[in-house]
């Protein structure tokens, strides 16, 4: 599996030493907002659901209808992505659910801000 990674510099114009360093990015949290990232889709599965796990004991469950899954650079993308959940009528079961998110290829969305919109 390929890392994500993220750089500060841009076109060779650098203004710090630390311009030149490489970060390998994995998730993104801000507020009650979440970018969980990977260079294949099903690798968000697994670690996803033990995210779920964590939040479960706390009485925390994701509001699926807000979720989206943002794809990149892929062709012919499916309009839709199944995840793993917990049970939200039993949080401490073991059982595992399934959520249907969408799609969506066209642009990111974090913070209510869109990034990589096409014009």
């Amino acid at each position: 599996m390929r890392s994500l990674c993220v750089t500060a510099h841009n076109h060779r114009d650098l203004h710090l030493h630390g311009d030149l360093e490489s970060l390998l990015v994995a998730i993104v949290e801000a507020m009650d907002d979440s970018e969980l990232l990977a260079t294949i889709l099903l690798s968000l599965q697994q670690p996803y659901l033990h995210m779920e796990r964590f939040q479960a004991a706390y009485g925390w469950i994701t509001s699926w209808i807000k979720s989206q899954v943002y794809v990149h650079r892929v062709p012919n993308p499916l309009a839709s992505f199944q995840m793993p959940s917990v049970n939200s009528n039993d949080l401490s079961s073991s059982a595992v659910t399934w959520q249907s998110i969408t799609v969506v290829p066209d642009y990111l969305e974090f913070l209510q801000t869109k990034v990589n919109v096409h014009q």
